[in-house]
């Protein structure tokens, strides 16, 4: 029989969460900072509709562009408030 190597696992340390207050942001770390979900910011920006910078091989959103984008999505099914 042969003898199994014991494999030591690295415990997992979470990323940290992205700072809301930066100037710019992976589609990742925007999906996360958001709430909305990673494809639909991807396919804003597939779609032109949030822009989108290359830095290296990374893309980035400048924070002012997604609030931008962000603020010119119409509210699905949103309750009137009484005043």
């Amino acid at each position: 029989m042969a003898h199994k190597k014991k494999v030591q696992h690295q415990p997992v340390v979470p990323h940290p969460a992205p700072n809301p207050n930066a100037l710019s942001f992976s589609l990742k770390e925007a999906a996360q900072v958001t709430g909305i979900a990673l494809w639909a910011i991807r396919s804003a920006v597939w779609a032109r509709k949030l822009s989108a910078h290359v830095i290296g091989k990374r893309q980035i959103v400048l924070r002012a562009d997604l609030e931008k984008w962000i603020g010119s999505q119409p509210i699905a099914n949103a309750r009137r408030i009484a005043s």
